[in-house]
């Protein structure tokens, strides 16, 4: 599942590479990416029937923290892709939680 998720982290990196080379915006390629990412979510959970339950006030602060540090980390890495090489921007990647 590893390798997996690396073809699938090196098939986004590219295809973003691709369409910034013809044109788009990195943060045009970030919004699509979170829209998709969102109504699969939905589709799934309307799939499964669920219902998801409000986030708690106490954490709601954290949740949106971390939402706005994915947004940040992936619209950085879409600016990356325009002017590093890939074999750089996925070493960055793949360091970063040894870093961290």
């Amino acid at each position: 599942m590893v390798l997996f998720a690396y073809f699938l982290f090196s098939f986004v990196d590219t295809s973003t590479k691709w369409m910034l080379g013809v044109g788009l915006a990195a943060l045009q390629l970030a919004f699509m990416r979170y829209v998709v990412h969102f109504v699969i979510t939905l589709v799934d959970l309307r799939r499964q029937r669920r219902v998801l339950k409000p986030i708690s006030r106490q954490h709601r602060s954290l949740v949106i923290l971390r939402s706005f540090c994915l947004i940040s980390a992936t619209v950085a890495n879409f600016f990356a892709l325009a002017h590093l090489p890939l074999a750089v921007t996925a070493a960055i990647l793949h360091v970063a939680p040894v870093l961290v």
